[in-house]
């Protein structure tokens, strides 16, 4: 909604000076060029969403919404290719995001976290946990490179608990393992 473009398109080399609009609940602002005078075309892109609500992106990703709260983006990227999908697995540069408010749905990790150490210790939970997790904090840097969206690391905050780790996303096959 609300997408305001300054754009100029001249022998191959499309160039976004301004691309500004409410995406996903969120304020979008991005610059771009695209370059495909050549048999090799070359995009650069850096910009910013601030604001996103995880839930309706995960809604547009035709994925449940288990989680709440917003999120914000920043990226600087650039890649080469001769067919889409080179463009897509030579994606290089730094995607950063920070969350607020973030509660994942009908899941709870610290009763999963405290069954799992009871368990090996043969001991039975002596405390009831809340049936969501809300979390203190929740980023991650993520970098591009390879044709993977790497997270390098994600972090997750919690009351009692600091989560850290790491996943790679293949981009064309969409492939995740972390």
């Amino acid at each position: 909604n609300q997408l305001q473009v300054i754009l100029r398109a001249v022998d191959g080399v499309v160039q976004v000076t301004s691309l500004t609009g409410d995406l996903l609940g969120g304020k979008l602002d991005l610059k771009a060029t695209f370059n495909g005078q050549h048999n090799t075309a070359s995009l650069n892109t850096a910009g910013g969403l601030t604001g996103m609500n995880l839930a309706t992106a995960l809604a547009a990703m035709e994925s449940e919404p288990l989680l709440s709260g917003s999120a914000d983006l920043d990226w600087t990227l650039n890649s080469k290719g001769r067919t889409t999908n080179e463009l897509i697995g030579a994606l290089q540069g730094p995607i950063k995001l920070r969350t607020e408010q973030v509660v994942l749905q009908d899941m709870s990790v610290e009763h999963m976290l405290c069954q799992a150490v009871a368990l090996v210790n043969q001991q039975g939970l002596s405390s009831q946990f809340p049936v969501d997790t809300s979390f203190q904090a929740l980023g991650a840097k993520l970098k591009l490179h390879d044709g993977k969206v790497h997270l390098q690391p994600l972090n997750g905050e919690l009351q009692h608990i600091s989560l850290t780790g790491t996943g790679a996303l293949d981009l064309l096959s969409q492939d995740f393992k972390t």
